[in-house]
């Protein structure tokens, strides 16, 4: 006596013992099959672990970081002064 993996009690057990972030994302598709659910849990870590490793490229803006943090050097207020056409010095 076999236990059936398409019984909505099997796929509710299934999803139950997911990671929570999962879980949440697979009751908005409403899962009706263990192999479709499957797929999708499995399309959701790959997505997850993608989206993860990307972010770990990217710095985050931090203003109390060194590079974003002013230095005494170059605080001196800077003029431009133009010349008109018309004027020879």
């Amino acid at each position: 006596m076999g236990i059936s993996l398409d019984s909505p009690e099997t796929v509710t057990r299934y999803v139950v013992a997911l990671h929570s972030y999962i879980r949440h994302s697979m009751l908005l598709f409403e899962p009706t099959t263990i192999d479709a659910t499957n797929v999708k849990v499995i399309h959701l870590e790959i997505r997850v672990k993608n989206d993860k490793y990307d972010q770990s490229k990217k710095t985050p803006f931090n203003p109390q970081h060194d590079k974003f943090q002013k230095k005494g050097k170059g605080k001196a207020k800077k003029t431009v002064t133009t010349k008109k056409e018309d004027e020879e010095t």
